[in-house]
């Protein structure tokens, strides 16, 4: 399935950048809008980009926030979907 960056916006106006599997621009756009985000921007993410960005292909995950990812998808995995549990994860680390 094609891979999406987003950057989209909450209702207080504050924005988040994030990647989201999809199938196409469009399902990226409806999911933001279920999860009460306004999209601002949808793109396909570049083959060359690393599956491991987030907020853009030029940046890294860091340490703290893998360790943070990993444990909250340890802690997370027995009530939460995998793909909800990555996307709030995608959330919290475009906020720090």
């Amino acid at each position: 399935m094609p891979v999406f960056t987003y950057r989209a916006a909450d209702r207080r106006g504050q924005t988040i950048d994030g990647v989201m599997e999809a199938v196409d621009a469009r399902a990226v756009a409806e999911q933001l809008r279920k999860d009460s985000y306004y999209p601002i921007k949808v793109a396909p993410q570049s083959e060359r980009a690393s599956l491991l960005t987030l907020g853009g292909a030029s940046s890294r995950v860091r340490q703290r926030d893998l360790m943070a990812m990993t444990q909250m998808l340890s802690a997370e995995s027995l009530t939460v979907p995998s793909s909800n549990a990555a996307r709030s994860f995608a959330r919290r680390c475009s906020r720090t």
